[in-house]
């Protein structure tokens, strides 16, 4: 009995020292099944110290951290060039929810993350189509820039 609490203490430790971990990417084409560019990945800790332990919890057990049910702060920046001036032109989504950031258990996020993707690229292309592709709120797509933070264990 007393082996099955120790393991279940060192869960718990294990989880609550997670808090903070933000993992962040990027994705050119986000809503391709099967196909996905990733780069500019990385993990990360507002805290020094902290952050030295996530990146080693992170290289130990990448599966665990993201199939287990956490509270994630997710922020989706979909980054579009501006074919009038070159600049840079960001729509920025904001999620939470308490789920799997992979696996079985994150459909919810994932669906409003697509949904938000969609609209945004669907309303860009709208703008292009109504006012010329080169009014000022055009831009061709470019990436999709990923942070997720955990917030609550």
């Amino acid at each position: 009995m007393k082996n099955k609490d120790t393991n279940s203490a060192y869960l718990k430790r294990a989880r609550s020292s997670l808090k903070g971990l933000v993992l962040f990417w990027s994705d050119e084409c986000p809503l391709m099944e099967g196909y996905h560019k990733i780069s500019e990945t990385g993990v990360s800790h507002k805290n020094p110290t902290q952050k030295l332990i996530c990146q080693d919890m992170w290289r130990r057990c990448q599966k665990f951290i993201v199939e287990s049910d956490f509270t994630w702060h997710v922020s989706v920046n979909l980054v579009y060039t501006s074919t009038r001036d070159g600049l840079d032109k960001v729509d920025i989504g904001i999620f939470r929810k308490t789920c799997a950031i992979r696996g079985k258990n994150n459909g919810e996020l994932d669906a409003a993350i697509e949904a938000f993707i969609i609209e945004s690229r669907l309303n860009n292309n709208l703008v292009g189509d109504d006012l010329g592709q080169d009014h000022k709120s055009f831009g061709v797509f470019q990436r999709a820039e990923f942070t997720a933070t955990i917030v609550g264990v």
